[in-house]
């Protein structure tokens, strides 16, 4: 399976299939595990904020193809506390989508869990995560955003909705996820310490410019679908590709010396959209248990070819 692909848009219908089919999924997905596509639907606003179910139809069409007796089901939690997953899932067409196809909808805020222990996170020692995340290949469906807390939201920052309100709503905030704004960064890579997804594609077809509840739309709209394997090496690029995606310009610059063999990572990033092109900007922050806030290097790199 290819850790990166970029398919120009047109269509999901056409860009979703070749995306999949360039990636090498096919042979990544073995037996009868069942497949669990894990969309970014936050709350009820309709694309670019969340992932359009005509980008997930694409995907469940070519499971159906490829690999036709594996169960597939839709699973999301939603972060806006006035509204149920199953009131978003209504919203934006997702039921519709679900009767269409007969498939599965669940919502992840009130699904089954177990409880996990990861002796390397300081936040997320001991954690609540869904059973069903264990047991299904997990396909990560974000779409491509600004975010105003972590800076960029994409294949890793869609795994929160994994994160089950009753142990995660918090103090930080009213979301339903509110535990992880208290340190957005530290708290994403904590989390996908526990459980990345096994394949991500994203939807980059427009792109958010300003952050991930709305404003300005990418112009031009980056008019792309990516897709690959999240490898845990890559934890320091919070969005998946966009390191290895693209002609490089500026230079990797070490901000200070960090202590050797330190296993303790947190990342951030930050997209900048000019009216010359679609760039991010990654700044990589080292954490220890000495040296809390140390930023390390950045880099930025282009969106423009593989």
């Amino acid at each position: 399976m290819r850790a990166c692909t970029q398919t120009p848009f047109v269509t999901y219908a056409s860009a979703v299939p070749e995306a999949l089919d360039l990636s090498g999924l096919s042979g990544a997905i073995s037996g009868n595990r069942p497949v669990l596509i894990k969309p970014n639907l936050i709350n009820a606003s309709p694309h670019p904020v969340t992932t359009p179910p005509d980008c997930c139809r694409a995907l469940v069409k070519w499971l159906r193809t490829r690999h036709r007796d594996i169960p597939v089901v839709i699973a999301e939690g939603c972060g806006d506390p006035s509204l149920d997953t199953s009131d978003v899932f209504h919203a934006l067409g997702y039921d519709r989508l679900a009767a269409d196809l007969d498939i599965d909808l669940l919502d992840l805020n009130h699904a089954p869990l177990d409880r996990i222990r990861e002796p390397a996170n300081m936040i997320f020692s001991t954690a609540h995560y869904p059973e069903i995340a264990f047991s299904h290949f997990v396909i990560s469906v974000p779409v491509l955003k600004a975010h105003s807390l972590a800076d960029i939201t994409g294949s890793l920052k869609n795994m929160v909705g994994f994160a089950p309100p009753e142990h995660y709503s918090g103090s930080g905030g009213y979301w339903k996820k509110a535990v992880f704004h208290q340190d957005m960064q530290l708290s994403i890579t904590e989390w996908c310490r526990l459980r990345l997804p096994d394949f991500t594609i994203m939807d980059a077809s427009i792109g958010l410019a300003d952050f991930h509840l709305g404003g300005r739309q990418c112009d031009p709209p980056v008019k792309k679908i990516i897709a690959g394997k999240i490898h845990w090496r890559w934890t320091v690029l919070p969005l998946i590709c966009w390191g290895a995606t693209g002609a490089a310009s500026g230079t990797w610059t070490k901000r200070r010396k960090t202590p050797t063999g330190c296993s303790h990572w947190a990342c951030t990033d930050r997209a900048i959209f000019t009216s010359t092109g679609t760039y991010a900007i990654y700044s990589v922050r080292k954490i220890h248990p000495c040296w809390p806030d140390v930023f390390v290097f950045s880099h930025r790199y282009r969106l423009v070819t593989c």
